[in-house]
């Protein structure tokens, strides 16, 4: 989970408070707090004026801690999490050792101010904090600090899960992660298992795999899904199109053909005609919310999502939990880290299994039409 961190220093010069005192997501009352310990401010004061003199004068550290708070928006982005098992022949003292060896590298990447690497039990924790800029904002707008950790988990004997919150910064330290432990490991030791779709080209298998991941999970009943996000097809082109107008047709206009990406909302969407219908002209599925029952408690709603984080290929597989409603409730309580971790790492491991039962479904299908397909014979090689 990622987190605001607060221990990072803060040094703005007179421009920033200047152009920060002017912004119009400033309240007026927070302007007068901050203006009332220095100077007098009436209602026929100019902002201008006022910030420009005010800006000039050398403010302490708890008035730039007063003005960066006030930008300090909570995150409304529901996060997700991303998981990525690994099978090596490291042990997890040996990985320990690894990743404190190679804390220069990890501390390089993401304006990382502070890692710090835990080993708990079976467990490994990696913290860090890092700074997120954004250049089109003032001083106190643009920039972030930020905490999150990610959990490396002995599953059995030369098995780990790595887990953390999905995002594009985050990932690269997941994917360093990941890196260390290959070129560490044995020749021949390491496999990274990854959830993809890339390979299954069968609309009806895809369906199935999100039909059965929202039935499957342990514990919940599924329920009904609320939001669907569709992809066109990466190598769906025109000439594939024209290719299928038999000879004599008028061509038709597409207006699929200019949709990459659709959404929608409601409940029973897979029930749909207008997105099964889609589903059959070349897009499929990369993103799904849904609503379970927890059987524990009937009166608690769960709702998940999961989704792929490159949608025409279907890869870079994403989950979430993103709360609960409770009792009849409209509002989405979260959930406790815990039982966030618990039920997001069942849900990558249902995913997980239900990936191999596709891949062994397609893997005899080819297999059954290898063994049916007549051997060519080479007659000139027959008749000699």
């Amino acid at each position: 989970m990622t987190s605001k961190n607060r221990k990072v220093s803060i040094y703005p010069d007179d421009k920033d408070v200047y152009a920060t005192i002017q912004n119009p997501v400033l309240p007026s009352n927070s302007v007068e707090m901050l203006f009332l310990k220095h100077l007098t401010l009436t209602k026929r004061s100019d902002r201008e004026f006022q910030a420009h003199k005010f800006s000039s004068y050398i403010l302490s550290y708890e008035d730039y801690l007063f003005l960066k708070e006030i930008f300090n928006k909570k995150r409304k982005k529901k996060e997700t999490t991303k998981g990525i098992l690994i099978e090596t022949d490291l042990t997890l003292e040996k990985i320990n050792t690894l990743l404190l060896s190679d804390k220069k590298n990890f501390i390089s990447i993401n304006n990382t101010s502070e890692f710090k690497v835990i080993k708990l039990g079976k467990k490994i924790s990696l913290k860090f904090d890092y700074t997120v800029f954004d250049f089109s904002k003032n001083f106190f707008n643009g920039q972030e600090n930020l905490s999150t950790e990610i959990i490396i988990s002995q599953e059995k004997k030369g098995t780990y899960f790595i887990d953390s919150t999905n995002d594009k910064l985050i990932d690269k330290w997941q994917r360093k992660i990941v890196q260390l432990l290959e070129e560490k490991s044995s020749k021949g030791k390491f496999k990274e298992t990854e959830i993809s779709l890339f390979g299954i080209k069968d609309q009806e298998k895809r369906l199935k795999f999100y039909d059965s991941l929202m039935r499957g999970l342990p514990d919940f009943e599924y329920q009904t899904v609320l939001d669907v996000y569709v992809s066109r097809q990466k190598n769906r082109d025109e000439n594939e199109l024209e290719d299928e107008l038999e000879e004599g047709d008028l061509p038709v206009e597409d207006v699929n053909r200019y949709i990459k990406k659709a959404s929608f909302k409601g409940s029973k969407l897979l029930d749909s005609d207008t997105i099964l219908k889609m589903l059959a002209e070349h897009y499929h599925i990369y993103k799904i919310i849904w609503q379970s029952k927890n059987l524990k408690n009937l009166e608690e709603i769960y709702q998940f999502e999961v989704r792929f984080n490159i949608p025409e290929d279907c890869t870079d597989f994403a989950y979430s939990v993103h709360g609960k409603y409770e009792n009849g409730s409209t509002k989405l309580s979260l959930l406790s880290p815990e039982d966030t971790k618990k039920i997001t790492k069942g849900i990558f491991k249902k995913a997980q299994s239900l990936i191999e039962e596709l891949n062994k479904e397609i893997q005899l299908a080819e297999s059954d039409e290898n063994s049916t397909t007549p051997i060519a014979v080479n007659s000139d090689l027959t008749q000699s």
